[in-house]
């Protein structure tokens, strides 16, 4: 029999305590996440164990500023009596006004906190976040009704759509946690279920605990893999399959009529059975088209795959989006194709029609214009299961660099050379942000916009920059070609990174002070420099020496602002330390 928890062997692998989950407190966390759990030697649990810790944290952080809110600013205030509705709406104006800035603030000046805790025991890997202050009993029964109701979650699209219905209706201030049915979702993914969540409240302090047995963890790799038989293949298995799934099933002859359509597929489409004869009217010309005409039509390639189709089921409005493959037969000439259907939940991204190959090669053509940072976010905000962009407050450093005198040196040349010459420019700023982890925010005509997390890596950017384009106009001065310079200012502190734009085109961005004043340090920079800001050079002083400070009055901020000019950095590189000088 096992023995309780509480006198089994208990080793503690990693306690981090978090004020805020925006700074690198959040990568800290991260990196050991992935260490213990690479140690265990299960790789690929490192990301659902992560999305589960982090909804875990920010439900915790939201709990603990609602109980700093409630005990320093509405009980000694004497609103004590304030209706519970009431102070809350109060407590999101603010957290939405200032980013919950000011309740961190308080946090650490109180010394209350969340603490994130993996501990590990003879049976579990057990996951503790621990944050100050328990719910009153309203929210209490409350949450315990939520965490019922999410345990049991069938799907994360019930939970999305339920939330969006409520956000604005009446019981908004308690509309269900999309960030708990994404765990007990998680668990279930992992073939647990919620009796491995625990939610402990105590006199003073609540704790989120998972317990992840450590059965999860151990391997199979010793069982024999199996040939599957052709025959099962074939017949049992592929029934099995198709009409667990519901994959529809539609038949045609090498020219493109339909001979024959499985039920589930008309099922799907509306189509009673009687009226089979309107299928062919419900496909779309272009899949005819491309599937059975032209050098790639299958009587030629016998086979095609991933194609997309959308078809509108009778007296619906919301298309169906299904993923057609087929093949020929080569010994009755007929077309065998398996309906796939993508969309069945309604708002489900919109993908488009046509090839899948076709669409890669779209793919390949506009990832280039989409930068990096977005495309990072998105794969991360998929993992915990939203489908927006989440607005985002952190310490950041910006940069603004900008080609000096591009406006003169192109009127002197044809638009090709405008082009080819700004490339360069661009090409060698870009080559050298990417290296030290920064992220190309925008191009701005003769200029960029890039963000990076680590002012000193920045600051090695910026150096190296400044010295590519001085060894190459060295060559250029040699051909009797003008000399590319560049400007570059640095600014760093706390920016929100959100979504601006419409439904149609959207941005996600750096927005606020410091980005604004990024850019106007950046005008008063000169060639062959780093302009920083006082709070840039505060960051990574130990690192570098200053050749120039001065103060400066600039566009937008009431109080002029300390400048500094850059002359040398200093840094661990490739195992050795390296030195940088302009």
């Amino acid at each position: 029999m096992p023995m309780p928890e509480n006198t089994q062997k208990r080793e503690t692998l990693f306690e981090i305590t978090a004020f805020e989950l925006y700074s690198d407190v959040k990568d800290t966390i991260r990196s050991e996440i992935r260490r213990v759990i690479h140690t265990m030697g299960r790789r690929h649990l490192t990301g659902p164990v992560t999305a589960m810790v982090f909804e875990m944290a920010d439900n915790a952080l939201k709990a603990l500023y609602k109980h700093v809110f409630f005990t320093y600013a509405i009980q000694e205030s004497g609103l004590g009596d304030l209706p519970y509705e009431a102070w809350e709406r109060v407590l999101r104006d603010e957290i939405e006004t200032n980013s919950a800035r000011n309740f961190e603030r308080m946090c650490r000046q109180k010394s209350l906190a969340v603490v994130i805790r993996f501990i590990r025991t003879e049976e579990n890997l057990v996951i503790e976040i621990i944050n100050d202050g328990v719910p009153d009993k309203a929210e209490h029964e409350s949450l315990r009704a939520l965490l019922k109701q999410t345990a049991h979650a069938e799907n994360i699209h019930a939970y999305v759509d339920l939330a969006e219905s409520q956000a604005d209706g009446a019981g908004a201030e308690h509309k269900p946690g999309l960030g708990w049915s994404l765990i007990f979702l998680t668990l279930r993914g992992l073939g647990l279920t919620a009796s491995h969540f625990h939610l402990i409240i105590g006199s003073s302090q609540t704790t989120a605990r998972i317990d992840l047995p450590l059965t999860l963890f151990h391997g199979s790799s010793d069982a024999k893999i199996q040939i599957l038989d052709k025959g099962v293949l074939s017949d049992e298995l592929m029934a099995r399959v198709a009409n667990e799934l519901h994959y529809g099933i539609v038949i045609f002859d090498d020219k493109g009529d339909v001979l024959e359509v499985s039920q589930s597929l008309l099922d799907q489409l509306l189509l009673p059975a009687e009226e089979v004869g309107d299928f062919p009217e419900m496909l779309k010309t272009r899949f005819v088209e491309d599937i059975f005409s032209g050098p790639f039509n299958v009587a030629i390639v016998n086979h095609f795959e991933n194609y997309r189709l959308k078809i509108t089921p009778r007296n619906a409005n919301q298309d169906l989006l299904f993923n057609v493959s087929g093949v020929l037969n080569t010994a009755t000439r007929r077309v065998e194709t398996l309906w796939q259907i993508i969309n069945l939940e309604q708002g489900t991204v919109n993908l488009s029609e046509g090839s899948v190959f076709e669409n890669v090669h779209i793919q390949s053509i506009v990832r280039p214009y989409i930068p990096n940072m977005i495309l990072e976010k998105a794969h991360e905000t998929l993992r915990h299961g939203m489908f927006r962009l989440p607005n985002e407050h952190r310490e950041l450093t910006i940069a603004f660099l900008d080609v000096i005198g591009f406006t003169s040196k192109s009127e002197k040349l044809e638009p090709a050379q405008v082009v080819d010459l700004l490339n360069l420019a661009l090409g060698i700023a870009v080559k050298s942000i990417e290296t030290h982890h920064g992220m190309i925010d925008k191009f701005l005509g003769d200029g960029i916009m890039a963000i990076f997390r680590d002012p000193l890596e920045a600051v090695i950017a910026g150096f190296e920059i400044q010295l590519n384009f001085m060894g190459l106009n060295e060559y250029r001065v040699i051909n009797g070609e003008e000399p590319i310079e560049m400007r570059i200012g640095l600014n760093t502190g706390m920016v929100i990174l959100g979504s601006i734009g419409t439904k149609r085109r959207m941005d996600w961005t750096a927005l606020g002070d410091v980005v604004n004043t990024a850019s106007r340090i950046e005008k008063s920079s000169r060639a062959n420099s780093v302009l920083v800001s006082e709070t840039t050079l505060e960051k990574i002083k130990e690192h570098v020496t200053v050749s120039e400070s001065f103060v400066q009055k600039v566009k937008g901020k009431q109080q002029e602002i300390t400048l500094h000019f850059l002359k040398r950095v200093s840094y661990a590189g490739g195992g050795q330390m390296r030195t940088l000088e302009l």
